[in-house]
């Protein structure tokens, strides 16, 4: 999941099936398909549909690298 949205994960964990996503956020399930396995790099617009529709923080959608990772305070 190395730079692949976290969408798949958070998509299971929260009962979404990949065609009632699409079918919430207007595009299609090969859609949400392509921006699971990094076929496709969805645009910031379908990111905010995404996140609104899970009910999730935008950030929580994107991938973070270990070394990038912000200190805690």
């Amino acid at each position: 999941m190395n730079d692949q949205l976290k969408l798949r994960q958070i998509r299971h964990s929260k009962g979404f099936t990949q065609e009632l996503l699409a079918e919430r956020v207007g595009v299609s399930a090969q859609t949400i398909h392509r921006f699971e396995t990094g076929r496709s790099s969805p645009k910031l617009s379908d990111l905010v549909k995404i996140s609104r529709v899970l009910g999730i923080r935008l950030v929580d959608l994107l991938p973070v690298e270990p070394s990038k990772q912000p200190a805690a305070a």
